[in-house]
């Protein structure tokens, strides 16, 4: 809603921008389905082009809609729930002045692997960073390799997690991931956003260094 309020210069609460997807959705033009949301207040929906829709706009304009960037998202990131931590990550980085590029390509290492990042953002004063959307642990040897991989780009990690529970189980990861790899983790300072924190007017809620030995 936010970019279509702004295309039309209303306020995304405006109520005729309401009223217009009331209209869209019982002509049957749009779908609307409740997204999966692990972090707090209202949950937010996927709006998509039905197929009455898609051949609407097809009648209109004599081409195809694009694809929903939720399903170009989630044939990256696999889960609903992760394809959405994107999309909120993307609305905060923004909040700040950030230029967001939310299907990055993969960051070759030389020879030795790649690293394919969730999200790499442009901040207001130039500077580039990978940002990575987190929100559970597994595979503790794969998992304890991307963070190596992470350190061989960047000693400045940047992490969105959606509340304080993935918040938690991060930081457990990343200590388990410095106490085992010293080397890879020297240097390396932590910068966490996240989404269910109520500081308002703070892009990183937890900044430390990591830790390791040189």
């Amino acid at each position: 809603r936010e970019s279509i309020a702004k295309e039309l210069g209303k306020s995304r609460t405006a109520a005729n921008l309401v009223a217009a997807f009331q209209a869209l959705l019982e002509a049957g033009l749009i779908t609307e389905e409740d997204a999966p949301d692990e972090t707090v207040g209202r949950s937010p929906r996927i709006v998509r082009l039905s197929e009455r829709g898609r051949a609407f706009f097809h009648h209109l304009f004599g081409s195809e809609p694009v694809e929903p960037e939720i399903d170009r998202l989630m044939a990256r990131h696999k889960s609903p729930e992760q394809s959405l931590l994107a999309i909120q990550a993307r609305m905060v980085l923004e909040e700040f002045g950030a230029a967001v590029d939310m299907f990055p390509e993969p960051i070759s290492l030389n020879g030795r692997g790649r690293f394919e990042p969730d999200i790499v953002a442009v901040m207001p004063d130039g500077n580039r960073i990978i940002v990575e959307c987190e929100r559970a642990t597994s595979g503790r040897e794969r998992r304890l390799d991307k963070w190596s991989t992470y350190a061989a780009i960047s000693k400045d990690f940047y992490f969105v997690v959606p509340n304080n529970q993935a918040f938690s189980r991060l930081s457990t990861e990343l200590n388990l991931w410095a106490a085992h790899r010293p080397q890879d983790a020297a240097g390396v300072v932590l910068h966490i956003h996240q989404i269910s924190s109520r500081r308002s007017g703070e892009l990183w809620h937890y900044v430390r260094a990591l830790g390791g030995q040189k």
